[in-house]
C-alpha cells in the first residue's frame, strides 16, 4: 500500500496563531502584566464547573504544586497507578514522600478502589488516580474511601481534557485536578503548559502563592501603588507561571475542545467498527456513565492468542514504517524504572493485571485533525500487519 501522510497534531489554526501574535505585539507577555492568563483561568474554571483555576508551566509542575500545597513530605505515602507517565510518581518522590504503586484494571488500565485498598496504610495521605488515555477512573468509590479515611484525591487529568464522569467534568471531582497542555495533549498550548483546578479556596491560595515566589495571595490582590518596596513574600515559593502566549493559545483552543473531543470519539468508533471482527483483540468499551475523551485509542491483544507468531513490537514498528504514529501506550510499570531503586518507594504488592497486559497494548492516534482517508489507511495497515503474522 502506498504511503500516506497522516495529518499532524499539534496543528495550530489561524485563530490560535492570531491570538499568540496579538500577545507578542502588545508586549504584555508575562502573567503579571497581561490578562490572557487570568482570562484562561476564569474560562477553564467555568468550563470545569469549579471555583478556582491556576495556569502553570506544565502538568508535572501542577502535580508538584498540588502535593506541596497539601504539605506532603517525608513519612507520607501517596498511592499511584502502575501504568502512567513517570511524573505521577516522580512528583511524589521529589517531595520526599513514598510513592506506593497499585495495580490497575485490565480494560481501562486505570487504578481501582480494590487495588487501592490492597496498598493502603495509615501513612497514606493522597491518592492520585490517572484518567489514562482519556478514560475516566471510577471515582465515586475512591472519593468515598478517601473521605472516610481523611485523605486527599489529586486527579491526574493530563490525558483527559473534555472527559466527564457521571456528568461531572474530570478534574472537578477530587480535591485538586491537574492538567497538562504539553505537545500532543488534547489541548496543546505551544509545547508546554498546564492547569490546576480546585473548589478549595485555601488550597487555591496556597498553590497561587507557591507558583509565584511565595507572594501572599491576599496582599497581592490589594497592592498599594504608592512608591516604596512592597514586602509580599511570607513563605518561599518558586516560579511556575505560564506565559501569556500559551494562555492565548489555550483560550482559543478551549472554545473548540468539545468539538474536538466529539471528533476523537467518532474516530474511536471508526476503529471499533473496523476491528470488531479481529478475534485477537479484546474490545475496550467504557461504561455509559463516563465520557471518554480518547487522547489515544488503546488496543488490547488477547492473551490467549499471543504466541511467538504474534509480536506486538513488530506490529508497532511496521506501522511506524508506514508513518503511522502507533505506540505501546503509557509506561507498562513505572516501578521498573531505575530511578526508583534509590527512592522511597513501594511496589511489593503483586500487580497481576499490570504484568498481564505489559506486552499486549498498542495505541493508535485519534486526534481531531485526522481525515477519513487517514483513518482508513491506519486500519488497513493494521489489519495487514496482523495478517502478515499469520495468527
Amino acid at each position: 500500500m502506498q504511503k500516506h501522510k497522516i495529518e499532524p497534531w499539534p496543528y495550530y489554526e489561524d485563530d490560535e496563531i492570531d491570538a499568540s501574535t496579538a500577545v507578542m505585539k502588545s508586549g504584555l507577555v508575562n502573567y503579571r502584566t497581561g490578562k490572557e492568563g487570568l482570562k484562561f483561568e476564569e474560562e477553564f474554571s467555568n468550563y470545569s464547573s469549579t471555583k478556582h483555576a491556576l495556569t502553570v508551566t506544565n502538568g508535572t509542575a501542577a502535580l508538584e504544586l498540588a502535593l506541596e500545597a497539601l504539605e506532603v513530605g517525608k513519612g507520607d505515602e501517596v498511592i499511584v497507578p502502575s501504568r502512567t507517565f513517570i511524573a505521577t510518581a516522580s512528583a511524589v518522590a521529589r517531595r520526599g514522600a513514598k510513592a506506593v504503586v497499585a495495580d490497575i484494571d485490565i480494560y481501562s488500565q486505570n487504578i481501582t478502589l480494590e487495588s487501592i485498598i490492597k496498598v493502603f496504610s495509615q501513612k497514606t495521605r493522597v491518592i492520585i488516580p490517572v484518567h489514562l488515555s482519556g478514560w475516566p477512573v471510577d471515582l465515586d468509590p475512591i472519593i468515598e474511601f478517601a473521605n472516610d479515611n481523611k485523605i486527599y484525591v489529586i486527579e491526574d487529568c493530563a490525558q483527559a481534557h473534555g472527559a466527564s464522569y457521571k456528568n461531572k467534568k474530570i478534574g472537578s471531582i477530587g480535591d485538586i485536578g491537574c492538567f497538562s497542555f504539553c505537545q500532543d495533549k488534547i489541548l496543546s498550548t505551544g509545547g508546554e503548559g498546564g492547569m490546576i483546578i480546585t473548589n478549595n479556596k485555601n488550597l487555591y491560595e496556597r498553590m497561587w502563592s507557591i507558583r509565584d515566589h511565595g507572594w501572599d495571595y491576599n496582599k497581592s490582590q490589594k497592592i498599594d501603588l504608592t512608591p516604596g518596596f512592597k514586602w509580599m513574600v511570607e513563605n518561599f515559593g518558586s516560579n511556575y507561571r505560564m506565559t501569556e502566549f500559551q494562555s492565548a493559545i489555550g483560550r482559543a483552543q478551549l472554545k473548540k475542545l468539545d468539538l474536538w473531543v466529539d471528533r476523537r470519539i467518532k474516530n474511536a468508533e471508526f476503529y471499533n467498527n473496523a476491528l470488531i471482527s479481529q478475534n485477537i483483540i479484546d474490545p475496550l468499551t467504557p461504561p455509559n456513565y463516563v465520557k471518554h475523551s480518547y487522547y489515544k485509542y488503546n488496543i488490547l491483544l488477547k492473551d490467549n492468542k499471543l504466541s511467538k507468531k504474534i509480536d506486538r513490537d513488530l506490529i508497532i514498528q511496521e506501522l511506524i514504517n508506514k508513518q503511522i504514529p502507533a505506540r505501546v501506550g503509557s509506561c507498562p510499570d513505572i516501578s521498573k524504572e531505575k530511578a526508583f531503586s534509590t527512592a522511597d518507594f513501594s511496589s511489593n504488592t503483586p500487580k497481576p493485571n499490570t504484568e498481564l497486559i505489559a506486552n499486549q497494548t498498542i495505541t493508535l492516534p485519534t486526534h481531531h485533525t485526522l481525515s477519513e482517508k487517514s483513518l482508513d489507511y491506519i486500519i488497513k495497515n493494521f489489519n495487514q500487519c496482523l495478517l502478515k503474522q499469520d495468527y
